[in-house]
């Protein structure tokens, strides 16, 4: 499964030395975190938000 996610990773224009290991963990770690805890809920938009923040940070940044 984590490879499966690190391949749909890749088609998504993220810096070449981004690590995808860490991408991966990026993307789920809040999403499970707060499905764990309960912390607030579980929406389609806070996934996205999640998305969104993490791909932001991991795609190549203009010189």
């Amino acid at each position: 499964m984590r490879e499966l996610k690190k391949e749909r990773l890749r088609a998504a224009q993220l810096a070449e030395d981004a690590n995808l290991d860490v991408a991966v963990d990026l993307l789920f770690g809040p999403i499970l975190n707060r499905w764990l805890q309960r912390t607030g809920p579980l929406t389609p938009e806070y996934a996205g938000q999640v998305v969104e923040t993490a791909l932001g940070g991991l795609r190549p940044r203009e010189p």
